[in-house]
């Protein structure tokens, strides 16, 4: 249980780095794709180094690591659209991210202990 706390506040500096970034991005006038996808990028790269040293105390090969992780998150986001959208059927916008990122969240602790961060 403590390596899924860890994995949370990971995620919880990732989602402020994507959200100050994006903002950022949009007072600069990047537009809300191109900002969006400079800020992704950066949440990315910090909970990479987050939940590698922090949460899964990982020491393996930096760069096979970096690439199976973007790989994870490209996963966790395809998931996260996805399950959004179709949840939009039945619920409300802000419930519907909520079930999403949840179940991605879920998906994303996976594949990142047992194939990214693996012993």
């Amino acid at each position: 249980m403590k390596t899924v706390g860890k994995f949370i506040i990971a995620g919880g500096v990732g989602f402020f780095v994507d959200f100050s970034l994006l903002n950022m991005m949009l007072w600069l006038e990047f537009g809300p794709i191109t900002g969006r996808l400079i800020s992704f990028s950066f949440a990315v790269m910090a909970t990479f180094f987050i939940n590698r040293k922090y949460t899964f105390n990982s020491i393996g090969n930096f760069f096979r690591q970096f690439q199976k992780y973007l790989l994870g998150s490209l996963l966790g986001v395809c998931i996260n659209w996805i399950i959004y959208s179709l949840c939009l059927s039945y619920f409300l916008p802000s419930m519907s991210l909520i079930i999403a990122s949840a179940l991605a969240m879920i998906v994303n602790f996976i594949f990142y202990k047992f194939i990214v961060f693996k012993r």
